[in-house]
Parts: structure tokens; C-alpha cells; sequence
């Protein structure tokens, strides 16, 4: 019964087996405690997601981390935060999980690891589900600014695993896309801050590119 309860919370928070729902996963081994945006789909009431090599996230859970919280929110700061400024993030302890919670989302769900699968250049894991919290909160109209900043930076995060595996080509062509998120938070809004965060992930992206032997 509980675990079909927490599949109903799960579709309704966005998730489902078709299409990745993007969060940011919390992750902590010891005292070491990391943060990363990742996308989940539902697989046979798991939360499955791919982790690349080479990042904090990949050598904690292969050095022993089992347990996660995965955050839910729509604010693009966080997820900016989370790759260019983690010292910006602000954690409150979880209820049943070691991993920390992120202050400020508006769902949680406190994960155990069940499998991982190796895979050549990244792992597959599934986690299981043990706790949901979530806010009730009033429902705000669309807007595409925001969605595409958080969609930049997860082009950011393929730019530099493409790159590390030597593929130049698909680097390029994530680069594109990010410009081409610049291009819609431009359109969509005048605010300064949304379009300075934009701007800080293309600039990113450039030295990133340029340090790569051509």
C-alpha cells in the first residue's frame, strides 16, 4: 500500500517512465557531501538515472554513497548554483536519509540506492523511494524563461562529458542548443538577473570550449 502511494505522489510530481524530470540530486559519504543536476525516470517504481564518469557524483556512489535525496524545483538559480557556485547552496538535514535536503524546493523524496549497472563512460542506478514531502503550493502561469536556463545548463553538463570522451562534434552541437536557450530567455523576458544567469552559462561554456586542443 505505501509503495503505491508513493508511485501516485511520483507521477504526480512530473515523473514518469518516458521522459526525464530534472532535479538536483544530493548525495553525501562520510562528510563529504555533493550536489548535481540529474534527470529520473520511473522504472518498475525505481527512480532510474544515468551518472557520467568523471564527475564528484560517479566517484561517490562507486566509493560506497547509498543514500540520495532528490530535490524538485523550478528555480533556475539553484540549478545554477549547483554546477558554478555550490558554496551558494544552503542544506537542512533530511528525516530518514544522511544525504542533506536543499532548502528552498518544493518536493523531496529521501532515496535508498538498490542497483548500479556499469556502463562504458557512466553507471546506471536505481533508487528507491522511502519518504516524500512536498509543498502545496499555488500553481503560477508558464513561462519558457526559466525552463530554458535549466535546460542550458544540462546541456553544459553533456558539453563536458562529450568532451572528456573525445566526442567534438556532439560537444559543438550541445553548444548550439545552449546559444539557442540564450536566444529564448532574451525573447521570453526582460529581467536582469534571469539574463545574467544565461549569459554566465554561454560565457562558461565558451572557456570551456576554447581549452579544448582543436
Amino acid at each position: 500500500m505505501e509503495k503505491n502511494r508513493l508511485q501516485k505522489i511520483l507521477r504526480r510530481l512530473g515523473f514518469n517512465s518516458v521522459t526525464y524530470a530534472e532535479t538536483l540530486l544530493t548525495i553525501s559519504l562520510k562528510n563529504d557531501k555533493n550536489v548535481a543536476p540529474i534527470g529520473f525516470k520511473l522504472f518498475r517504481g525505481l527512480l532510474k538515472a544515468r551518472i557520467y564518469a568523471n564527475t564528484r557524483t560517479y566517484n561517490m556512489i562507486n566509493t560506497g554513497a547509498k543514500e540520495f535525496v532528490v530535490n524538485i524545483t523550478r528555480d533556475p538559480k539553484l540549478f545554477f548554483y549547483a554546477i558554478f557556485n555550490k558554496e551558494a547552496i544552503r542544506y537542512v538535514h533530511s528525516k530518514l536519509v544522511s544525504a542533506p535536503r536543499i532548502a528552498g524546493c518544493n518536493a523531496y523524496i529521501e532515496c535508498d540506492l538498490d542497483c548500479i549497472i556499469h556502463r562504458r563512460g557512466y553507471i546506471t542506478i536505481y533508487i528507491k523511494p522511502r519518504l516524500i514531502d512536498y509543498k502545496k503550493i499555488m500553481p503560477t502561469a508558464y513561462n519558457r524563461a526559466e525552463p530554458a536556463i535549466i535546460e542550458a545548463i544540462v546541456y553544459y553538463t553533456k558539453i563536458k562529458h562529450y568532451l572528456d570522451i573525445g566526442e567534438l562534434e556532439k560537444a559543438l552541437n550541445m553548444y548550439n542548443r545552449v546559444r539557442y536557450c540564450r536566444d529564448t530567455v532574451y525573447h521570453s523576458t526582460a529581467k536582469r538577473s534571469l539574463r545574467e544567469l544565461i549569459d554566465k552559462i554561454v560565457s562558461f561554456t565558451e572557456k570551456m570550449l576554447s581549452k579544448t586542443p582543436t
